[in-house]
């Protein structure tokens, strides 16, 4: 870590695009980056929200290809970046450490596959419960102890993800709203209650609960 700069971003910014060349390797400490893929004759769809902890650009490192996604601030944002010669430095030194950006290709491949996972489930709710788990923590197996998470997402692009119209993918919302399962407010859904949309995305039914003091302070500052 004494080797990586600090970079900060405001909503907007851009850390790199599809086609840039390669460079170093990023983790994020704090604040939220979309992860948009090329679409065929579409341009770009936005695919995955990041969350603390999660470190991206190395395909670059292993291939020596040009970028194959964009990645882009959703909200204040500060980044941890590795440069690519500091990188060389540190792999000539200890070259036993390439086997951990081979681990971390390894969690984005599987961050990938858990989407097209996602994709295949053919009930829209239980799809629309993975989709938003897999958002929420990167993955949707989710332990249910998970306090509340904020992800940046439209409706527009949530009903992307899950392959279903928007007038659909917001009445699952607002069903989960009532449902006290999550928060909504312009851009952006908050998702309150894990174990209840783990449920769902195992096919099982939910009733709606009442929300515990710290829950209700949390939706009524929402």
């Amino acid at each position: 870590m004494a080797a990586c700069k600090v970079r900060r971003l405001s909503r907007g910014d851009v850390v790199y695009a599809i086609g840039d060349q390669p460079g170093g390797v990023y983790g994020l400490v704090e604040g939220g980056l979309s992860v948009s893929y090329p679409a065929p004759g579409r341009g770009t769809f936005f695919a995955q929200f990041a969350v603390s902890g999660w470190w991206f650009g190395v395909g670059s490192i292993l291939t020596g290809e040009p970028r194959r996604v964009t990645i882009e601030a959703t909200r204040p944002t500060v980044l941890a970046y590795l440069p690519i010669r500091e990188i060389d430095v540190i792999l000539e030194q200890q070259p036993e450490l390439w086997r951990w950006f081979g681990v971390l290709a390894m969690m984005n491949l599987d961050l990938a596959l858990g989407a097209a996972e996602d994709l295949a489930i053919r009930n829209p709710r239980q799809r629309c419960a993975a989709v938003l788990l897999r958002l929420a923590t990167g993955h949707a197996d989710t332990p249910a102890e998970v306090g509340a998470v904020e992800v940046d997402v439209t409706q527009g692009e949530f009903a992307t993800m899950t392959n279903l119209s928007r007038n659909a993918a917001g009445g699952v919302l607002r069903e989960w709203t009532n449902a006290g399962l999550v928060a909504m407010r312009y851009g952006r859904v908050r998702v309150l209650d894990f174990a209840g949309l783990q449920r769902i995305r195992r096919g099982k039914r939910v009733t709606a609960k009442p929300l515990d003091h710290e829950m209700e302070r949390a939706v009524a500052a929402y």
